[in-house]
């Protein structure tokens, strides 16, 4: 199953209120962790002097310098 399956999945779930609480917010956890997973671009407006910004969290981040945000876990696209 991919990330994106995934989600649909759980997200439904949530929805239809076929998750009881506690496991309703599990769901969405592992929603978020799954959406982190797939690559965003940094926002083009705020990259500067060969930083850039997460475009979760917005935490700064040296550009090409790792894949993920340091501060969220958010998968960055950099290419």
């Amino acid at each position: 199953m991919d990330i994106k399956k995934a989600i649909e999945h759980y997200n439904y779930g949530i929805s239809h209120d076929i998750f009881s609480e506690p496991v309703t917010s599990y769901a969405r956890l592992a929603v978020d962790a799954l959406e982190k997973q797939i690559a965003k671009k940094p926002n083009p407006d705020t990259k500067f002097y060969g930083f850039g910004f997460c475009p979760t969290c917005n935490a700064c981040f040296m550009d090409n310098s790792t894949n993920y945000c340091g501060n969220c876990g958010q998968k960055l696209d950099l290419k």
